[in-house]
């Protein structure tokens, strides 16, 4: 397939931060939405659990400070947190931050880690740029880390690359459910990372760990959240738009749903990819 292949990630024009769904049911609508808006909320918290559990030492927040309330998951759980930039504020899913232009559009994007020697350390990694000790720190598997630090700044958004190191037949890309990562422009996803690739086995441990916190919150979400990341879907990237075509079978006719987010990117492909 012509479109598996290309070249080097350069910057194009670069937009507002946005994302969207478009639905062609309502009915589906009303219940994805409502999906939706259960995973993006209990993932938020889980991802702040997996560090007083020990999973991982560190984790990002965005605080605004014209809001008291985003710094409730600090000081109910007795985090430690160091204020690292100053970001514009944005709606749905963002590839990079922006500098904010007044402080009204601004938020406080920060270091929340279980104590002062891990926060100090993870502080100065950000500072430096230093991902590979971010990403341990995180939790994620050394071969995620690995292939990260490989590939960012090449791209991103590494789902091209990712694919490319995945179990391929012909045009498709076979990816598990419990690392589609496709759809999380919208909060649907299972792990919060780019796995270096859709079979990997130590992510989908990891992908274990967070759905037992999914299944104990709401065993029938979760089971609907694993539908919907099993389904056959079309991922492209055209003049710096990322859309995510999701279906109800790999004959890619009549999307049930079509994700549409901003990238930054010129790189150009097609990606068929299905369960597997």
């Amino acid at each position: 397939m012509e479109h598996l292949e290309r070249g080097v990630c350069m910057p194009t024009i670069e937009m507002n931060p946005f994302s969207i769904a478009i639905f062609f049911d309502e009915k589906k609508k009303a219940e994805i939405t409502e999906l939706l808006n259960w995973s993006n909320a209990i993932l938020y918290k889980i991802e702040f659990q997996l560090i007083k559990d020990g999973y991982r030492k560190c984790n990002f927040l965005h605080i605004d400070p014209m809001n008291p309330e985003s710094m409730r998951i600090i000081v109910e759980n007795n985090f430690k947190y160091r204020v690292l930039e100053q970001v514009r504020r944005y709606s749905g899913f963002a590839h990079k931050h922006y500098k904010p232009r007044n402080m009204q559009e601004a938020l406080l994007f920060a270091a929340v880690c279980i104590d002062d020697k891990s926060l100090d350390k993870f502080s100065k990694a950000y500072m430096r740029g230093d991902h590979k000790t971010i990403g341990l720190m995180l939790g994620y598997p050394k071969c995620d880390v690995k292939f990260f630090v490989k590939h960012w700044g090449k791209h991103l958004d590494l789902i091209y690359p990712s694919a490319m190191n995945s179990k391929r037949s012909g045009d498709i890309v076979y990816f598990d459910p419990r690392l589609n990562i496709m759809l999380r422009y919208v909060g649907a996803r299972i792990i919060p990372h780019f796995p270096c690739n859709f079979q990997c086995r130590k992510a989908i441990e990891f992908a274990e760990i967070i759905l037992e916190y999914l299944r104990k919150d709401n065993p029938t979400y979760t089971s609907k959240l694993l539908e919907l990341l099993s389904k056959p879907l079309i991922f492209s990237q055209v003049n710096g738009i990322i859309q995510s075509e999701v279906f109800e079978d790999e004959a890619f006719k009549d999307p049930l749903m079509v994700v549409i987010q901003s990238g930054y990117s010129t790189d150009t492909f097609r990606l068929k990819m299905v369960p597997g």
